[in-house]
């Protein structure tokens, strides 16, 4: 990957890569949680710079990472409805120009790259089996399950396809919004459909790089399967290509 970011222009490209805490072991929120963190960690190595970090997931990890968005755009609105009724009080103006409260949200990256999102984790009507993908759809049921723990499974932010709250997602998205890579014949192809029909028509910008004939999450499992040099990088080269196109280069004066 650090070889294909540095092929379209950047000279000291840099990767951070979120080992998340996996069911049984842990459920909802801690993933999220993690999220948050190592999102915090990043925009704070990059000197506060957001328009400098992408973020990128596959699956499950996309999933995180639309819940971490959600998450995050809920504690901004909450930080603006306490700081509007503080600021109506004198001594609560007082406190926010001396700077004793404080909020620790970190900003949004500059753009996500979602391999296979899995945006809706239970979706009778749109996860459909099919005789390409190796994944099926009562074991996403199970595992989404698993993963909500205690929390139910149909809520929102646990299932960010479940939210249909318009202007929470504008506040959500990444400056330059997602670029989405997925296959016509992944048992969750009806539910990344309509994730971006749903988030074009929320005003959020989706860009797609849409394939055929293979299954899940391809642009990765293609490194271990795909049987020639060129289809094995095709996925992460179509990555860095996003990446390269809307986060600039940053060129030395």
């Amino acid at each position: 990957m650090l070889d294909f970011l540095r092929e379209t222009g950047y000279r000291n490209p840099a990767i951070f890569a979120l080992d998340y805490s996996l069911v049984p072991y842990k459920h909802y929120p801690f993933q999220v949680n993690e999220a948050i963190a190592g999102l915090e960690y990043v925009i704070k190595a990059v000197g506060g710079d957001a328009s400098r970090v992408c973020l990128g997931a596959d699956s499950a990890g996309a999933t995180i990472s639309l819940s971490m968005f959600l998450e995050l755009a809920q504690r901004r609105r909450q930080s603006n409805q306490v700081r509007t009724a503080m600021m109506r009080s004198v001594a609560g103006a007082c406190a926010i120009r001396s700077g004793t409260v404080k909020t620790t949200i970190p900003n949004r990256p500059h753009l996500a790259v979602l391999i296979s999102p899995w945006t809706n984790l239970i979706r009778p009507d749109l996860h459909r089996n099919t005789t390409t993908d190796y994944l099926d759809a009562p074991t996403l049921w199970l595992r989404a399950t698993q993963y909500a723990g205690n929390t139910d499974v149909m809520s929102s932010p646990l299932n960010p396809g479940e939210c249909a709250d318009d202007a929470l997602w504008r506040e959500a998205a990444p400056a330059a919004g997602y670029h989405v890579l997925f296959s016509s014949d992944e048992v969750m192809v009806g539910d990344i459909r309509d994730f971006i029909a749903s988030q074009r028509e929320y005003g959020v910008a989706v860009r797609t790089s849409e394939t055929s004939g293979q299954p899940h999450a391809w642009a990765v499992a293609a490194m271990f399967l795909a049987t020639s040099i060129e289809d094995r990088f095709k996925g992460l080269r179509d990555f860095t290509n996003a990446v390269s196109t809307y986060i600039p280069v940053i060129v030395d004066k």
